[in-house]
C-alpha cells in the first residue's frame, strides 16, 4: 500500500513522505495510530500544500539531530560492575543503564528505543552501540564495562607496590656498594706499591757509619775510601829533587 506520513517514522521516512509498505503495517498500525495517511490523489493533493510548511521545520529537525548525533558519535561511556567469575558480571548492562548514563554524565536524552542493543551486555569489555537519533540519523557510543574496584584490596596492593619499589632500590644500593667495594681496595693497594719499594731500594742503597763502602743490590762490597793523608808518606824536598835531576 501506498501511504503519505503524517509524522516522522524509524526505519520509514519523514513527515510528508511518500512510502510504499505493506498493507498489514499500514492497516493495522500505521493509519490507526494517525501516523500516515493512505495516499490518493486528493490527499496527495492536500498535502502537496502542506509539504511547504513541513519541508521547513523537517530541515530545522534534522540539523538538530545531526547535531546531537555529532556531539555523541565515539562517546565513551565507562561503566563499572562487580564480577562473579573471571569476566562474568553481575547482572547486565541494558539500555536502561546506558540512557541514564548518557543523561547523568552528558547530558543527552535519548529514548531508550532508539538504542539499539541487541542484548544486554554480561561480561567485561567494549562494545560498540549504534544510537538511532532521527530516522536515518545514527551514531554510535563506545560501551567500556571495567570490573570495580575493591577500595581495600586496592590499597593494599598500593602498599605492596611501594614495599616492593623500596626493596629494588635497597638492593641495587647495596650492590653498588659491592661492586665498588674491591674497586677502592684495588686503588688503595697500588698507592702504597710504590713506596714499599722505594723504602727497599733505599734501605738496599744506605751508607754504613764510619765506613765508605757501598752495598748495591747483586754486586759485592766495594771500597771507595780515600788513600790515608794523615803524613804516613812525606813528600820530597827540594834539594832530594835538585840531586835527582844531577
Amino acid at each position: 500500500m501506498k501511504i503519505i506520513l503524517t509524522s516522522d517514522i524509524d526505519d520509514i521516512g519523514l513527515a510528508g513522505e511518500v512510502k510504499t509498505v505493506k498493507n498489514g503495517l499500514a492497516r493495522n498500525y500505521l493509519i490507526p495510530r494517525k501516523l500516515a495517511i493512505k495516499a490518493t490523489e486528493v490527499s496527495l493533493r492536500d498535502w502537496r500544500k502542506k509539504l511547504e510548511v513541513l519541508k521547513e521545520k523537517r530541515e530545522k529537525t534534522i540539523a538538530e539531530a545531526q547535531t546531537v548525533a555529532d556531539k555523541i558519535n565515539g562517546t565513551v561511556i565507562e561503566i563499572e560492575s562487580k564480577l562473579s567469575d573471571g569476566e562474568k558480571m553481575f547482572g547486565s548492562v541494558s539500555v536502561h543503564t546506558i540512557a541514564e548514563v548518557l543523561k547523568e554524565r552528558h547530558g543527552l536524552e535519548i529514548e531508550k528505543r532508539n538504542i539499539l542493543l541487541e542484548k544486554n551486555i554480561k561480561s567485561i569489555g567494549r562494545f560498540e552501540v549504534p544510537i538511532r537519533i532521527k530516522a536515518h540519523i545514527k551514531a554510535s557510543v563506545i560501551v567500556q564495562i571495567t570490573a570495580e574496584q575493591d577500595e581495600e584490596a586496592l590499597a593494599a596492593a598500593q602498599v605492596a607496590e611501594m614495599e616492593e619499589t623500596q626493596n629494588t632500590e635497597e638492593q641495587d644500593a647495596m650492590q653498588t656498594e659491592t661492586e665498588q667495594a674491591p674497586e677502592a681496595q684495588s686503588e688503595e693497594e697500588q698507592s702504597e706499591e710504590p713506596q714499599g719499594e722505594e723504602t727497599e731500594k733505599v734501605e738496599e742503597q744506605t751508607l754504613t757509619d764510619g765506613d765508605t763502602s757501598v752495598k748495591l743490590d747483586g754486586f759485592e762490597k766495594v771500597d771507595m775510601s780515600l788513600p790515608d793523608t794523615d803524613g804516613s808518606e812525606e813528600t820530597p824536598s827540594a834539594d832530594e829533587e835538585s840531586k835527582e835531576e844531577a
